[in-house]
Formats: structure tokens, sequence, C-alpha cells
């Protein structure tokens, strides 16, 4: 007898525990296969999930279908009524509906059209920081109340931060209006205005309330601002139970501002190394000239599952660090790491250097290879690299047919028998991969026109099984 799936099983729950309202309807007499069906074409023809609202009224069946997929994403924005609606609406078992939660602030108003080259000013971003303020107090409130995630549950918050005037802003049309002055187009200024302020101390206190029930947290490289070294210790202790960080802000466009993120980006790392929780870090970001930060990320490492760090340091530097520290500890890093339970790593390389001569090549792949020595869960392991003309990708992968290095390059690359034995060395070390030989394949692309040379034409042309991240 075929299984049945889990809609099959919801309808005839609904059934069970309704009032028999559903009993009434004509095609309550049909098979349940038929009426989810009939359900599912409903959803495909409906556009926006208000309607979708109305129909979970109809009846206890048509509840149990529509109620998961209404609750699943949740939007809120502020300022305005959707925490409090939030409070009102979601409460006992519809909170183990939800799996994702987006929260955009909306920070006030500007003259992008004629002001474009003039920063925030000061009570610009006190009042932007107020507002971020307002709304993760507001929206933690409400979700302290949701309790702890069950083991097969947890809830992804998205936050995202934005002006209305950002649209209007003359960086996204000065393409197409030539009147604009190019010396107040390009001054920094221009980009300063847009970027915003960091969300300094004033977001220090008081503290946000404790939400075990969020697991992921992103903040992605759609918004153009970004948070302070200051905010976000305080936003990832409160998350108490988190377990994945995907931060990806916006960029940065001079030496202070980078100087920021990455005072920001170390105090990332460093409540990822005290945290008993995260095991998984994404992040993507300008490169950074603060030694310190590659330490900190190294270090942080140490107790991931999953790490994946796009441009804010390079891949020879986190391996460089992690030798030096083991060879000579440090009061920063007095103990040896290792990597006991790492089983993805995906990092980033200039390509200069690579494409000068294949030594540059096989000294990179070396240095991963003698890290991944100390990475027995090691299952992936990818290292990018990528310019408007060049661009390179490395993969270690764990597979089913056994240990395979794979190699893709806009250019002729060719690996040295030492980087092949020292990535069959270290496939020996890892988990169900010991005995078996080691798989290679190199490729060399075209990198196609230039007005295609991107790292998405390039990933579509290698078609890679899966890619650890989207940069």
């Amino acid at each position: 007898m075929p299984l049945r799936s889990d809609a099959l099983h919801a309808l005839d729950d609904g059934l069970s525990h309704g009032n028999g309202a559903g009993l009434q309807l004509p095609q309550a007499i049909l098979p349940p296969e038929i009426r989810l069906m009939v359900l599912e074409e409903l959803e495909r023809l409906v556009e926006g999930r208000s309607r979708l609202s109305h129909f979970s009224a109809v009846s206890a069946e048509w509840r149990a279908f529509f109620q998961p997929r209404i609750f699943e994403t949740l939007s809120i924005r502020h300022p305005g009524p959707d925490v409090t609606q939030l409070d009102a609406n979601v409460r006992g078992d519809r909170t183990r509906l939800v799996k994702r939660i987006s929260l955009h602030v909306t920070t006030d108003e500007y003259d992008a059209r004629h002001d474009f080259d003039r920063p925030e000013s000061g009570s610009s971003q006190r009042a932007n920081d107020t507002m971020l303020q307002e709304a993760l107090h507001e929206l933690f409130r409400v979700l302290s109340k949701w309790g702890y995630a069950e083991d097969a549950h947890g809830i992804s918050l998205d936050i995202s931060v934005s002006s209305r005037s950002d649209a209007e802003h003359q960086l996204n049309h000065r393409n197409d209006r030539p009147h604009l002055s190019r010396s107040r187009v390009h001054s920094q200024d221009f980009e300063r205005c847009l970027l915003g302020s960091l969300f300094g101390p004033g977001l220090a206190r008081p503290p946000l309330p404790r939400v075990p029930i969020i697991k992921r947290l992103s903040m992605s490289n759609q918004n153009y601002r970004s948070f302070s070294a200051e905010s976000l210790p305080r936003i990832l202790l409160s998350l108490c139970c988190l377990e994945t960080v995907n931060y990806a802000p916006g960029r940065s466009i001079d030496a202070a501002g980078r100087i920021a993120r990455s005072q920001a980006n170390m105090s990332l790392f460093q409540c990822v190394e005290n945290s008993t929780t995260v095991k998984s870090v994404h992040l993507s970001e300008s490169r950074s000239e603060i030694r310190n930060l590659v330490l900190a990320s190294v270090k942080a490492s140490y107790g991931l599952r999953t790490l994946a760090i796009c441009h804010a340091i390079d891949a020879r530097e986190f391996f460089q660090c992690h030798e030096d520290a083991n060879r000579i500890p440090s009061a920063q890093c007095a103990t040896v790491g290792s990597w006991p339970v790492l089983e993805r790593l995906v990092l980033t390389t200039e390509t200069g250097d690579l494409v000068a001569g294949a030594s540059h090549v096989d000294s990179v792949l070396l240095m991963a290879a003698t890290a991944a020595l100390q990475m027995p869960s090691l299952k992936t392991m990818e290292i990018w690299a990528s310019r408007i003309d060049h661009h390179f990708v490395f993969r270690y992968y764990a597979g089913a047919y056994g240990p395979t290095v794979c190699v893709c390059a806009t250019w002729p690359v060719k690996l040295g028998a030492a980087v092949l034995d020292a990535w069959q060395q270290a496939a020996g070390g890892h988990a169900q991969q010991k005995q078996r030989q080691l798989r290679h394949k190199v490729a060399s692309l075209d990198p196609g026109p230039m007005e295609k040379r991107s790292m998405d034409y390039f990933c579509h042309k290698i078609r890679p099984k899966r890619i650890m991240r989207d940069w």
C-alpha cells in the first residue's frame, strides 16, 4: 500500500478534529487525494496570503491545509502595527508553524535628488539608531514569549534596513542622468550618504530580551547599512540558541569605514568563539587589513561545522595564521587549535598570484591540504578567486565514490604531484575515506565575452553539483 503524505494526514486530522463543518462541503465525499489536488490548485491560482487566510476559515480541513502556508514566512515592517498584530495573531500552536521572520526597518527619508553627496548628520544617525533599537526591542519582546525551539523546529530571522529615499539616490540612476556633476557623483560622500550609520552605541542600552526560538540570523548584502562592534554582540547574545549566522552587509568605502567594519566583524567572531550553540557562520565583507581579524576567525572556526568567508580575509592568511599560532603560541592563542567538527569550509583568495604561475596555485592548495589534515570531519572545502577577467575555484569533497579534488579556471591549470599527494594524505584522515584513492579533475574554461565575465556566468559554465556559498 502506498505511503500517504503529511498533507493527506493533515486533511484527515482537520476533519476528525473539526466541528463537522467541512463534512457539509460537496468535496468532502471525494477521496483525500482528490481533495488535496483541489486545494493545491486553489493555492496555485490565488496570489497573496491575505486571500489564503480567508480560505482557512472555510472548514477545519481547509484550515489544516492553508494555515502552515500562511504562517510559514512572516514579514514585519517597522514602524507600523505589524509587531502588535504578530503578538495578537500568532500564539500557541501557530508559533510552531513559523519558519522565517523578515524584519525590515524603514529609516527616515532624505533628499536623495539634491543632497545625495552629504553624509548623514549626527541627528539622522541617532534617529536611525533609535528606530532600529525600537524595532528589535518590540519584536524580541514578542518572540521571547514563544519559548524554546524544538529539535526539529527553529525560526530564521532576516534583518534589513533601508530608507524609502534609497531607491531615488543618484547612485542607482547615475548612468541615466548624465547631467549630474562628475565631481559630486564620484566623491566618497556620494556613497557615504547612502550607506548610513553603523548603528553604534545607541543599541547598547537597554539590553535586548532573550529569544531562544531563533536559530538562524541573516543580514544580506541587499542592505546598505551594517551593524557596529557594539551592537552585534548585543543582538547575538540575546539570541541564546542561535546556530547559524549569515552576515553580508554592504561594502565600506573608505579607511575609517573599513576599520569600523573590521572591528564589528571581530566582535562577531569573538561572540562565535565564546558561543556553545553557533555552528555555522557565513561572512561576506570587504577585504580587511587588520591582522587580528584573521586570528579571530581562525579561533572561532575551531568549534564550527561550517565556515564561509568571502573577501574579508584571504585563504592563505587563514591557513598561515593557523600554522603560526600552533607553531608559536602567544597570549592571544595559547592552545594548539584544530577543527574536530568542521565539515565545510569556503574561503576566497586573490586571483593575481594564481594567474602568475602554477607554483602559486600549488602553494595555496598545499597550505589547504596541510590544514585539512586537522579536519577529520571535513566533507567539503572550496577556495574561490575572482576578478573581471579571471575566475578560479578549487573544490575538495568526500563523496560516495571516494574523495575528489576538482579545479576549474579560466586559464590553463595543472596540479603538481605534491599537491595530489598532500590531498591524498589529507583524505586518508577523513571519516569513511580511508584507503580510498583520490580522484582529481582539472578544467580550463573560456571566460566568455567581456560583458558576461562575472562569477555568476562562471558558475553557470562549470555547473557545480553544490555551491557552498553563492557569493
